[in-house]
């Protein structure tokens, strides 16, 4: 419901944002309209105001308490009668709330932390390999399908005239986009009578070709391709073949195919 409201109960209310208190004085004539249908909302969250708190139409304009508003967004509104000022601070925090800003801050600088270590090359796995104890190797052939992409590991070469170990694919992409195989993240993880070793692409002569043909598997491919690391040792049994891929052009949306896969 609205009422009108003389000058003399527009000072009672206090100070009102958008007019001076002198604004009121200055005529004592001055008729507003108390307007108790209006919501008020600070921070996506509605305000209960008394009912000497409700908005305030003068003139066409509303006008709303500077004290409500303010002691809900956390500041203290003073008003120093001899000078005639009105002071806005911080509310201070208690310790409590000093506690858990801090912890918050830890928190948010933790999840940076983990989230920058994530970009690391060698941890951006999306998912990790699992310890050899645990993982079920598997004969070949062994598939892999996202979406409409599919990889289909049909033969290991242990050692090629180069020393190094070969992984061949059936691969098909079905998919409107291409798909980027990166060749120079593949590991192979195995363990020896020693301890956990890793295989990658260092020291590998992956020629132009390879190159050309892993860094993007275009849409409507089907063909053979296959990625080469270090020799496996010739004991070696079984491992975990793992690499990236990736939509072209999403670097950031790397995918980890993981291979648990038994030797000859």
């Amino acid at each position: 419901m609205k009422r009108l409201l003389k000058n003399s109960s527009l000072i009672a209310l206090g100070l009102i944002m958008g007019l001076t208190l002198s604004s009121f004085a200055s005529n004592e004539s001055i008729m507003a309209v108390r307007d108790n249908i209006t919501s008020i909302f600070v921070k996506g969250e509605q305000i209960n105001a008394k009912p000497d708190d409700a908005p305030i139409n003068y003139q066409g304009k509303l006008y709303v308490p500077l004290r409500t508003i303010s002691e809900k967004m956390g500041l203290i509104v003073d008003y120093n009668k001899s000078s005639k000022s009105v002071y806005i601070t911080e509310k201070p925090l208690t310790k409590e709330e000093k506690l858990a800003q801090h912890a918050e801050i830890y928190n948010e600088a933790m999840a940076d932390f983990q989230k920058a270590q994530a970009k690391n090359v060698e941890d951006a796995r999306k998912e990790d390999i699992k310890k050899e104890s645990s993982v079920d190797y598997k004969d070949l052939p062994i598939s892999f399908r996202k979406d409409k992409f599919f990889m289909k590991l049909t033969l290991t070469v242990k050692s090629n005239s180069d020393n190094n170990s070969e992984f061949y694919f059936d691969v098909k992409n079905d998919g409107d986009s291409g798909i980027v195989i990166d060749p120079f993240s593949a590991k192979f993880d195995y363990s020896d009578a020693h301890a956990e070793r890793q295989l990658d692409t260092s020291d590998v002569n992956i020629g132009l070709f390879d190159k050309k043909v892993l860094s993007s598997i275009d849409a409507g491919f089907d063909n053979r391709l296959y990625l080469t690391l270090k020799e496996i040792p010739k004991d070696i049994k079984q491992g975990t073949l793992s690499f990236n891929i990736y939509p072209v052009g999403e670097d950031s949306n790397i995918t980890k195919v993981i291979m648990p896969i038994k030797l000859d």
